[in-house]
């Protein structure tokens, strides 16, 4: 169970009343990161019926709250007594029963968070992204993906890639996590390549050093002992140079850190790294016997020239978050690597099937965003990199967590013009049962989108189904449930209800509540 904090004196105001509650407890969810001030947990009534007054409260609250109009929604109040179809009546509700008033994020802030890596250049042998260059436009068209991380410290040197840059850009919208990814590439030639980047339009951010720190493992004949002052040097020079003009105000990521290692982010925050990007830069990898919020762990690896003890790295998805604040800079991070290995060649031993894929992908998409990463890139668009991590296959085929994420992006998809600027609201609401994850999101026409899903580890052969009922304080016109793993089309639908009985699974659930 969660653990709660006691309050005294918690005061909840309706347009029309003000009651206070002393010296009882109420519910409220300790503060995580990943549930902020936005989300409050309250009391079930009988948890208030303790005293004469919190009788006299529970009665005038659900008086208040019960009267059907959803219009006058208090900020923080008691849900309606339920059907009695649905769940049992407050009088006999299980204690599993966990009101909730959170507010809601926009929907389009979901689907304008999502990015992806791919590579435009074949300065390293074939290459799938340039074999089939014609499939990747269209691609991130039908996934509704805005934004693409890439290697770009050649494109002064690099015309093709130009080319692709700016066709992207133009015929597709497309904006640019410029990397540049090795220190000891020339300072010039990455002056040069940032001053095209900038001026293109396409910029999205520039981020420093890729996994650098990888060479403090490595054994002697790859090992570089300097390997901490190289990234600090050249970040500086990046930063200093795209400060001074061509990108005065933009997003400038950090050096990523292989494997979230905590004590290599101590080594370049010792250097002053810290003081040279503005948003903090996460890789994040699980392992195939582990649930997303269970990162990959690395051992240390004594046989390197100076032995580095990893084991104070963190695997659960909070404390690395947590840790990224600490051990580098707080404030916002964006996840510039995340997803799953189908084939052998990459790190760690991390295949997963391509059924578990479609069932993590879009997983760590969501459990991210509700942690509040600005942006979350996905590892990657087609088969490239050893491990084979492509949403397509290499022959340009679909794997099944390509449909996943489309049709989670279609599903909640919203209105460019307006959805940026309209004011998420408050929904009430409750879950029946334990151990199911949610986040809630509204679109711009007030709808709101509950996503519930298992934080488990997925299999091919069982979706580890659990029944639950969803209980909202107002009467929706419309409801419809989908599973976007497997279609963007509807799987049921109510009309005129004020709950719904579902079943959550091991991958996403959607519910549209329409208001």
């Amino acid at each position: 169970m969660k653990k709660f904090r006691s309050y005294e004196g918690l005061v909840w105001r309706t347009p029309a009343m003000l009651f206070s509650a002393p010296n009882h407890q109420t519910l409220e969810r300790t503060a995580r990161h990943y549930e902020p001030p936005h989300i409050m947990r309250v009391a079930a009534p009988q948890a208030l019926a303790k005293s004469a007054g919190a009788i006299a409260l529970a009665l005038a609250l659900s008086a208040y709250t019960s009267n059907g109009s959803g219009t006058d929604t208090p900020s923080v109040g008691i849900l309606p007594s339920p059907a009695a179809s649905a769940v049992a009546s407050p009088a006999s509700q299980s204690k599993d029963v966990l009101p909730i008033v959170e507010t809601a994020r926009r929907a389009y802030d979901f689907t304008n968070a999502i990015g992806i890596r791919l590579s435009l250049d074949a300065d390293n042998g074939p290459n799938s992204y340039v074999d089939n260059f014609d499939a990747v436009g269209p691609a991130l068209k039908e996934l509704k993906i805005k934004y693409v991380r890439t290697t770009s410290q050649d494109l002064t040197n690099d015309e093709q890639k130009r080319r692709r840059v700016t066709e992207l850009y133009q015929k597709f919208g497309i904006n640019f996590l410029f990397v540049f990814g090795s220190p000891l590439r020339n300072i010039s030639t990455m002056k040069g390549s940032v001053n095209w980047a900038a001026a293109s339009g396409a910029a999205l951010g520039f981020e420093g050093p890729n996994e650098w720190s990888k060479f403090q493992y490595a054994t002697a004949d790859r090992f570089r002992k300097n390997w901490a002052t190289e990234i600090a040097s050249y970040q500086k020079e990046l930063y200093d140079h795209l400060r001074s003009g061509p990108w005065p105000t933009g997003p400038i990521v950090a050096p990523s850190i292989w494997f979230r290692d905590n004590w290599a982010m101590d080594q370049l925050k010792s250097l002053g790294v810290d003081e040279h990007f503005t948003v903090a830069n996460l890789h994040y990898y699980h392992r195939n016997t582990q649930k997303p919020t269970q990162a990959g762990r690395r051992e240390p690896n004594f046989k390197t020239p100076i032995e580095n003890d990893s084991l104070a790295l963190k695997t659960d998805m909070d404390a690395v978050i947590r840790d990224l604040g600490t051990h580098f800079k707080p404030g916002p991070y964006w996840v510039t690597e995340t997803g799953e290995q189908h084939g052998s060649g990459g790190e760690g031993g991390n295949a997963v099937s391509e059924v578990q894929s479609a069932k993590y992908v879009p997983r760590l998409m969501m459990e991210f965003f509700k942690r509040d990463a600005s942006k979350i890139f996905l590892f990657e668009l087609m088969d490239e990199s050893p491990g084979n991590y492509g949403l397509l296959r290499k022959d340009k085929t679909k794997r099944p967590a390509y449909d996943a994420v489309r049709n989670l992006m279609g599903i909640l998809d919203d209105n460019a013009n307006t959805a940026p600027s309209f004011t998420p609201q408050k929904l009430n609401f409750s879950l029946t049962g334990i151990g199911i994850s949610h986040t809630v999101l509204q679109k711009s026409d007030g709808s709101f989108y509950v996503v519930l899903w298992k934080d488990v580890v997925s299999n091919d052969t069982s979706d580890q189904a659990q029944r639950t009922t969803l209980t909202w304080n107002f009467s929706s016109p419309g409801v419809e449930s989908y599973y976007p793993r497997t279609s963007e089309s509807k799987d049921q639908s109510w009309t005129n209800v004020t709950s719904v009985p579902l079943v959550v699974r091991d991958d996403l659930l959607v519910v549209k509540i329409t208001r």
